[in-house]
């Protein structure tokens, strides 16, 4: 949830808030939302409504990857709009890798307007990546994979089974996945949005959640982290500061998709940047 006030020609942030829910959950195998996911998400969307309308009236809602993928989706689209009073606008790939863009680069404009800019989105069903200057996304690309779906297929790098995960084999079916980067290489820098990148950066800050908006993340941090999160039960991992409890047992698969991303991009960092695809949708609509 994020709440934001119009002042001028920008937004100013009176609140956010994240809960994570994996609404996708289980979707790779059976094709359709399931009840308990769909039923623990409507509870998040009416908590977060109840204190949304504290604040305003004007709300939107909007969907992504698992939406996109679900047979059911448009049961879960009813239930939202019953909650809320408003419709769930599912977006496309192409769209959301530009709402990610428009906010992240809104949030840290390029000095020249020359500048290559590049935006990442790692999500838990899909990434996408958006190529373009300070004018707006050029070009886009949205791939199948994502922290939750790689720890889907690689459930050992969940920290439960108590066995060693293979991460060359997790690195594989990444870089499969998001060989579709490869043509939208040439950015001087790359902005990163989304959960993954966003808790990297925390726990790269030792648990400081308010620095973690300009963090610079390195390649070589993220294969330290890739290797050091593995090996770590996901009991342990809960206890790390700065890594959501929420979020322990895809985190690996999260840093294993950011890491695979920026070699696709032959970047070898990412700017952190917590204006990410809210603020894009909300700056625009």
């Amino acid at each position: 949830m994020l709440i934001v006030r119009k002042e001028g020609s920008g937004y100013a942030t009176l609140a956010q808030e994240s809960i994570g829910t994996r609404l996708g959950e289980g979707l790779r195998e059976s094709g359709h939302l399931s009840d308990v996911a769909m039923r623990r998400t409507l509870d998040a969307v009416s908590s977060l409504t109840f204190q949304a309308k504290r604040e305003t009236q004007q709300l939107v809602a909007i969907a992504t990857s698992a939406m996109r993928r679900a047979d059911n989706a448009e049961e879960f689209r009813t239930a939202v709009r019953n909650v809320t009073g408003t419709d769930l606008h599912v977006l496309t790939g192409d769209q959301e890798a530009r709402y990610s863009f428009a906010g992240a680069v809104s949030q840290h404009p390029p000095a020249s307007a020359s500048t290559r800019v590049g935006v990442l989105d790692v999500g838990g069903g899909s990434t996408e990546y958006a190529l373009g200057s300070p004018a707006g996304a050029e070009q886009s690309v949205s791939c199948e994979i994502g922290a939750v779906r790689l720890t889907e297929e690689q459930p050992d790098l969940n920290g439960l089974t108590g066995r060693p995960a293979s991460i060359d084999r997790a690195r594989a079916i990444a870089r499969e996945r998001l060989e579709a980067l490869r043509p939208l290489r040439g950015a001087h820098r790359v902005l990163a949005v989304g959960g993954s990148a966003a808790t990297a950066a925390a726990v790269l800050r030792g648990g400081s959640r308010e620095a973690v908006d300009g963090t610079l993340l390195a390649r070589k941090h993220l294969g330290e982290f890739i290797e050091r999160f593995v090996k770590m039960r996901l009991s342990e991992r809960r206890h790390v500061e700065g890594l959501n409890p929420q979020r322990a047992d895809i985190f690996p698969g999260g840093l294993i998709v950011i890491d695979e991303a920026l070699a696709m991009l032959d970047m070898q960092d990412a700017m952190v940047s917590t204006g990410d695809l809210l603020l894009g949708y909300v700056s625009a609509n």
